[in-house]
């Protein structure tokens, strides 16, 4: 079971470190392997058409799909640059999303104070004050198996993003009350999505069983590209505990079925 860990740092100084795999492409070790590529073919560009064709019924037909189609159609533009997704529609509309967004502000919850409680010291202070501090996580992989982090579940965000990253670092203010025995914590989040969109070999769509090697194509030769999924979601956690060190009381939810591949 995945609990984010947290540590004292800068966001930009120690953001996590994630690899992406390259799909297609990838070479075994998480690099892209130019010997992969190779030149388009009558075939393919006839494979192109159909699928553009298909995309173009989506856009119509599946209004539900919506995040999908944007994220396909930038995937068949072929420029390879960064696309903004709305993460925040995943954390709100998906069943696996809005048990992500507990788990993580739990998990920050949880971070705060044992980063705090090694601050305040035993025993507590008898003096009014306030502490500042960030935080920063690790890589936490959303998808697979775990309860606490799991797959999406409606086709449109699993098409759209399936398994990826996120990580949160925080700006943490804690004023501490000795008279009421208190300290009451303001926590400013910001959650960091990534996900590398690209099809890979031996997967296939979980909603269609369609195989990704009918667009792993379009990675080698050129004619669609992979691209980084990014978004950033901001929260604002207030909450009061007592001037003592705070058990741990985060549990996993109800077991869930899940599934993996785009």
């Amino acid at each position: 079971m995945a609990f984010a860990k947290f540590k004292e740092g800068n966001a930009v100084l120690d953001k996590p470190v994630i690899r992406h795999d390259h799909g297609f492409l990838d070479d075994g070790k998480g690099n892209i392997d130019p010997s992969k590529k190779r030149a388009a073919t009558w075939a393919d560009y006839r494979a192109l058409a159909k699928w553009e064709a298909m995309l173009e019924g989506a856009e119509v037909l599946r209004p539900d799909l919506d995040d999908a189609t944007r994220s396909y159609s930038h995937f068949l533009d072929a420029t390879g640059t960064d696309l903004e997704v709305a993460y925040e529609d995943f954390l709100s509309d998906d069943d696996a999303g809005k048990t992500v967004l507990k788990s993580l502000i739990a998990d920050t919850v949880a971070g705060s104070i044992s980063i705090h409680d090694g601050k305040m010291g035993v025993p507590p202070p008898t003096i009014a004050r306030e502490d500042n501090f960030y935080i920063v996580s690790d890589a936490v992989a959303v998808g697979g198996r775990d309860p606490r982090y799991p797959y999406p579940r409606t086709e449109n965000w699993q098409k759209t993003i399936g398994a990826h990253f996120i990580w949160m670092d925080a700006a943490v203010k804690v004023k501490i009350d000795p008279a009421a025995s208190k300290r009451t914590f303001e926590v400013k989040m910001n959650l960091h999505m990534e996900d590398m969109y690209n099809f890979n070999p031996g997967a296939a769509d979980i909603a269609t069983q369609t195989k990704d090697a009918e667009n792993g194509r379009f990675e080698v030769t050129g004619l669609g590209k992979e691209f980084l999924s990014k978004a950033t979601i901001s929260r604002t956690i207030t909450f009061t505990e007592p001037l003592a060190p705070v058990p741990d009381m985060r549990v996993a939810p109800p077991d869930q079925n899940v599934s993996a591949g785009r």
